[in-house]
This record gives structure tokens, sequence and C-alpha cells, in this order.
């Protein structure tokens, strides 16, 4: 296990390899503010606490499943440079990636089913979230404030979802079918750059 704030603002720590360890649990603020720029073996992490690579140089693609155990995980990548996330685990839980200026794009895989308030908030750069035909998204997180939507500020996301795509009076409209989406929170794509979308099927209660 590694503690809380074990390598908190350790500048000269830039790789990390967990691919030997049988398991391994990541505390709060562990790497926060670290130099890490890569993490091996991500696959073995168990458990991964809040904070714990923020504001870290962190960067490329990251893979988090079921396994990871982010269900505590709020704030873990915030201001990371990763530039593609794929998240299988039930949750992208609260600010998860916010302020990941690099992030390009990210996949939510079949076992995700709520998008929580801010994960992806100022995501400046984000162009595209697939999301698994299999998943059953159900919850995308806002609030009362504009910078609570879990897609707030991403101004250049212009693919969401497994949509189609056909031209009515000779512009193109983007169709998703999200039949299991029961909650849209206020806010969600506030200041995305989401244009000529139509949700369909949506049992929002």
């Amino acid at each position: 296990a590694i503690g809380d704030n074990a390598f908190r603002e350790c500048a000269k720590v830039t790789s990390v390899d967990f691919s030997k360890n049988a398991s391994m649990t990541i505390g709060t603020g562990s790497f926060r503010e670290s130099g890490v720029t890569e993490v091996v073996g991500f696959d073995k992490v168990t458990s991964t606490g809040q904070y714990a690579f923020a504001d870290s140089k962190l960067g490329g693609s990251l893979e988090i499943t079921q396994k990871n155990n982010v269900t505590k995980a709020n704030y873990a990548f915030m201001g990371t440079k990763l530039t593609s996330v794929t998240v299988d685990a039930a949750n992208v839980v609260t600010s998860m990636f916010q302020n990941c200026s690099e992030l390009i794009s990210v996949t939510l895989g079949a076992k995700v089913t709520a998008v929580k308030m801010a994960a992806f908030n100022n995501c400046t750069k984000l162009e595209k979230v697939v999301v698994n035909n299999s998943a059953v998204l159900t919850s995308i997180g806002g609030g009362t404030k504009p910078e609570w939507g879990a897609f707030y500020g991403c101004e250049k996301l212009e693919n969401f979802g497994n949509y189609t795509e056909s031209e009515v009076n000779g512009e193109k409209i983007k169709t998703i079918k999200m039949d299991k989406l029961s909650t849209l929170s206020a806010q969600a794509f506030e200041c995305a750059g989401l244009t000529n979308y139509v949700i369909t099927e949506m049992k929002l209660v």
C-alpha cells in the first residue's frame, strides 16, 4: 500500500511500476503534484484514493476497470496530462478528470452506469466520448452551478455516444438512442461543443 500524500510534490518521481505486485492500494493524494508521467501495471491497483494523481504530470493513455475500485477516487486524475481514457467501472466519479487539458478521447465501457458531477469539467480539448453498445448509462451528472456539469466547458466535444447521422433540410443531424438514461442533470453539457444532436427514448424521472 502507498500511504496518503506519500510522494506528493515529489518532482523527481517520474515513473511508477506496479506490474510486479500482486495488488496495490493508492491512498489520498499519494502522487499529487508529483513528476509522475507514466504508470505501469495500473491493472494491479485495487483501490484508488481521492486526488491520487491530481495535478501530476501523468500523460498518455489510461484504462480503468471495476477491479481498480475507483468508487472514492474523486479528483483522482484532475489536472493531469492524460490524452485518452477508457473507463469500465460503474461510476466515473465526481471531478475524476476535471481540468485534464490534454484529454482528447474518452471511452465508456459496458459497466459504466453513471458519469458524476464535474467528471470531465473543463476538459477543453475533449473531442469524442465513445459509449459501449452494452453500457447501461442511466445518469449524467450536474448541479445548480454550471461548473458542476459533467461535461461543462468541453467546448470541442463534437461526438458523444453511438449516434446515427441523417440530413434534414441540408443540415446533418446526429441522433443518439439513450433508452436507459433516467437522469440528465442540470448543466450536464453546459458550454460543451455539441451541436445538432437529438436524444431519443430517454426515460427521465
